[in-house]
């Protein structure tokens, strides 16, 4: 059965539904700011307003501890929002046509979207990593069949956990060293509105982990590995990123015939083309958009 590797980012969230849609990098410092005042206090507190580029005023913060680890529990608190899927979401209609395939999903996302759909559909998850100290997502049913979700850059819904969980307030003095706790695997719906320190990747091109460094690393090595095995590797709504410090080991680790597909936009496209076209292997743009017919256009390809 040929194995197949789908790569989710922003764009594909944006693109799911025509109802949830959580905004794309670029977006995400104004969002921020119009629901929690905390962000523009981070912002003055810090002398460093967030225009239009996110990770740029993250990489500004530096090691500023405090607005650190605020500005990571407003990003868990507002992504963890997002919990809510239409009957025809894009990400169903994606996992029913996969079914017969032996995919694995590696999402950039810090929201929980397409691991909702996989739970509605009816699967149990495998997180790629077993050093975690709960899972409260999956329901525990042994007769359930089970799909990879690998979240190299963490989630919003795992959450950082000691002999307590770390909440806002909580000092943490020093960023730069690596803190290692347990890792709650939490249902977003069950959350409320505490105010948790998420195992997460910072939004920025160096992909600080703080926190449950290891936790990541071990989902990291498991989606090189993915990549390797990989006969199909399809990236939905991911931006040509070169110079991310942990992508480029993914598309390192393909077999030079693996094939890739892409949704997205024409000047990406032309990035992963230009990189990794290597007269073996077959680059082919579905799409510009995630829609319904980019879906079955895969379809049509893989049989």
């Amino acid at each position: 059965m040929e194995k197949v590797l789908v790569m989710i980012g922003a764009g594909a969230s944006k693109g799911h539904s025509r109802a949830t849609c959580p905004p794309l990098g670029r977006e995400l410092g104004g969002a921020l700011r119009d629901v929690y005042p905390l962000f523009s206090e981070l912002e003055e507190n810090t002398g460093n307003t967030c225009s239009e580029d996110f990770e740029q005023w993250t990489a500004s913060i530096g090691d500023d501890a405090a607005a650190y680890c605020d500005s990571l529990i407003l990003i868990g608190h507002y992504f963890r929002q997002y919990k809510a899927l239409p009957h025809d979401s894009l990400y169903k209609q994606l996992i029913d046509k996969l079914s017969n395939f032996n995919a694995t999903y590696l999402s950039l996302n810090y929201e929980s979207l397409l691991e909702i759909a996989v739970k509605e559909k009816g699967y149990e998850i495998n997180w790629g990593a077993t050093s975690f100290k709960e899972d409260n997502f999956n329901s525990a049913n042994e007769n359930a069949e089970k799909i990879t979700i690998l979240k190299p850059h963490g989630s919003a819904h795992f959450l950082a956990a000691g002999a307590h969980l770390f909440q806002r307030g909580d000092v943490c003095s020093d960023i730069t060293s690596l803190i290692n706790c347990g890792t709650i695997i939490a249902d977003p719906s069950k959350c409320g509105d505490t105010a948790f320190i998420p195992v997460l990747s910072a939004y920025e091109a160096q992909k600080r982990n703080s926190f449950n460094d290891a936790f990541i690393r071990d989902i990291r090595e498991r989606s090189i590995e993915a990549a390797a095995e990989a006969d199909c590797v399809l990236v939905i709504g991911i931006r040509h990123s070169p110079q991310d410090k942990f992508l480029p080991s993914i598309f390192d680790a393909m077999k030079d015939n693996t094939s890739l597909l892409y949704v997205g936009g024409s000047e990406d496209f032309s990035g992963y083309e230009s990189q990794f076209n290597n007269g073996q292997r077959n680059v082919e743009h579905l799409s510009e958009f995630f829609t319904s017919d980019s879906i079955r256009r895969l379809d049509n390809l893989l049989r």
